[in-house]
Formats: structure tokens, sequence, C-alpha cells
């Protein structure tokens, strides 16, 4: 995604949506699903940070389709390509993605 574009525009506006629904949703899925729509304009390392934030609310417990959505994400995501993210994703997420 080019920083600043139009798709970048879309996915904050839609993140901050997101955000405003799940701070009125006292769930930890809905928290984690929000976290999730943070990571699409994120640079890398937030997006990390954002979706270790996500996974550890997934294990309170939830949703599975969404902690699904979740983990897909962090699967599919270009930033997580290097050796030694996935691991360390794993790690501080207590392994759910294994």
């Amino acid at each position: 995604m080019q920083p600043g574009g139009a798709a970048d525009d879309f996915a904050t506006a839609a993140s901050e949506r997101v955000q405003l629904w799940a701070a009125q949703t006292p769930v930890p899925w809905a928290g984690a699903v929000a976290l999730r729509c943070r990571v699409l304009p994120a640079s890398d390392e937030e997006a990390e940070r954002y979706s270790e934030q996500a996974l550890r609310l997934h294990l309170r417990g939830g949703r599975l389709f969404e902690r699904a959505r979740t983990e897909l994400r962090i699967r599919s995501s270009g930033w997580h390509c290097g050796p030694s993210r996935p691991r360390s994703i794993r790690r501080k997420a207590g392994g759910l993605l294994d």
C-alpha cells in the first residue's frame, strides 16, 4: 500500500470507526478486531505490535472466526516474512499461531 494514498485514507477511516465500536463493546475479541484493523495503515513495526496485542486479546477468549482472521492477516502480511518474526510473534503470543 502506498503511504498517503486513497487506500491508506480508507483504511485509516475504517479503522477509526472500528475503534469507536470496540470501545463500546466490552469483550476481548472486539478489541482484537480493532487492533487488527489498525495493522492496515501501520508501519511494519506498528503492525507487529498491534498483531501481538490482538493475539493476546484472542487468548482471553471470544470468537474463533475473528481469531482465525487475525492469524490469517499475520500469516499473509509482508512484514512478517523475516526468519525471526514469525517465531517472535508465536513466542510473544504464547503459541497461539502454532
